[in-house]
Order: C-alpha cells, then sequence, then structure tokens
C-alpha cells in the first residue's frame, strides 16, 4: 500500500487540474442554462405571433393549424423550462466533492491501517481492479492495480528532459 503513494507534488498538480475542468464544467453549464433561457425567449415569441394569427384568422382549418402548433411551442418552451431548472446545479463545491477522494489517492495505507473492517475492505476495491487471490503455498499473487493509482504511478514515473538542439524531427540533408 505504501508503494502506491504518489508524490505530494502530483497530488497538488493532479488537484489544480481537477480544480480547473470543474471549473470549466461550471462554467459551461451557465453558459448553456443562459443560451436555453434566450431559446425560451425566442419561442415565447413565436408562440404569441401564432396567438396573434389565430385571434386574426376566421378559418376553422386554419385557426386548427394555429392551435396545433401553438400546443407544440408551449410542449417545447416547458420541455426547454425544465432542462433549465437542471442545468447549472451543483450538487457540492470542489473542496467538498475531491477531497475525500484525494486523500485516498495521496495515501491509501492510511485508510488501510483503520481499524474498521469495512475502511480495509473499501481499500482493497479501491484500490485493486480485481479480488485478491491466496495461494497456499505462495502466498498472494500479484493483482492488477486500479485505474487511478495506474494512471498517478505513469505520470509520476515521467522522465521530463528537455527536448535536443536537433529538435523532434528527424535530421535531413541540406542540399
Amino acid at each position: 500500500m505504501k508503494q502506491l503513494e504518489p508524490s505530494q507534488s502530483l497530488i497538488k498538480v493532479s488537484s489544480k487540474m481537477f480544480k480547473t475542468l470543474w471549473t470549466q464544467l461550471s462554467n459551461r453549464q451557465q453558459e448553456n442554462k443562459q443560451a436555453l433561457k434566450a431559446e425560451i425567449k425566442t419561442l415565447e415569441t413565436k408562440k404569441d405571433k401564432l396567438i396573434d394569427k389565430l385571434v386574426d384568422t376566421d378559418s376553422a382549418t386554419i385557426s386548427a393549424a394555429y392551435e396545433q402548433r401553438i400546443e407544440l411551442s408551449e410542449m417545447e418552451i416547458s420541455v426547454l423550462r425544465e432542462k433549465t431548472r437542471n442545468c447549472g446545479k451543483t450538487y457540492r463545491d470542489y473542496d467538498e466533492s475531491f477531497r475525500t477522494a484525494l486523500e485516498f489517492l495521496s495515501n491509501p495505507h492510511k485508510l488501510w491501517a483503520s481499524k474498521h473492517y469495512d475502511h480495509k475492505r473499501a481499500v482493497l476495491r479501491l484500490t485493486f481492479s480485481d479480488n485478491l487471490v491466496y495461494d497456499r503455498t505462495g502466498g498472494f499473487r500479484t493483482v492488477p492495480i486500479a485505474q487511478p493509482f495506474r494512471l498517478l504511478r505513469q505520470i509520476d514515473g515521467l522522465e521530463t528532459r528537455m527536448v535536443d538542439d536537433t529538435g523532434l524531427e528527424p535530421v535531413t540533408l541540406a542540399l
């Protein structure tokens, strides 16, 4: 469990990345909400025009067609209002949502060291992608690590170095 702990700098960078993504998604939801409100206004304007035409018409078939279009517009408006009510809802703020997850990812051994059996079971389910297998002669078998820990290990193990003077493209001979 202790080997799964990523570096603290990686946890800080990951937290900043998640927070940026959280903010972008929140902003996008607000933009979508404004677009839905604008679409509702457009539909209401069209509906009002249809009502005006309905009042001015004398034909029964034309008035029936207008009434049908007005009903469709009202249904579309109610659907868009429902979408507007559901759009932009954030149930929790970033810190409240990701704090526990990042604490666990930064130190899974801390929860494993707990005296509670449920905590240990949760650590096993969250840390390994499959059940632990025990062999009587060889002990516990190797189990694949869960995706978040695998990704953190890959990112943490990446070598960072500068690009050579020749660049990234293959060297070509000058004419």
